[in-house]
């Protein structure tokens, strides 16, 4: 097993599933709500270095938009994945999603 130090972690393979998952969004000066699915799936893998990526797939919130960091809720329908240097810089981020 390995450690990374940058981020504290060993081993650091994770995947997450979110079966049957919904998210209430209310908007605090109308008082309106939406609640929509969020089963999407989630993958990160962590390189020794410190470099790494991760996957989300499926439906699922971004709190702010993945591809720009424009604050906001976003809604992805789709996948995206995100691939990091050593450094935890954002190198390669794609889409295959409706936003």
């Amino acid at each position: 097993m390995w450690c990374s130090r940058r981020f504290g972690v060993c081993g650091a393979k994770h995947s997450h599933r979110f079966p049957g998952n919904t998210l209430t969004l209310t908007n605090l000066d109308t008082g309106k709500s939406i609640t929509v699915v969020t089963t999407g799936s989630f993958h990160g893998q962590l390189e020794p270095d410190g470099s790494g990526f991760f996957m989300v797939t499926g439906p699922g919130p971004f709190l702010t938009n993945p591809i720009t960091g424009e604050p906001g809720v976003w809604y992805s329908s789709g996948r995206f994945t995100a691939t990091f240097d050593a450094e935890g810089n954002q190198c390669r981020p794609t889409s295959r999603a409706a936003h």
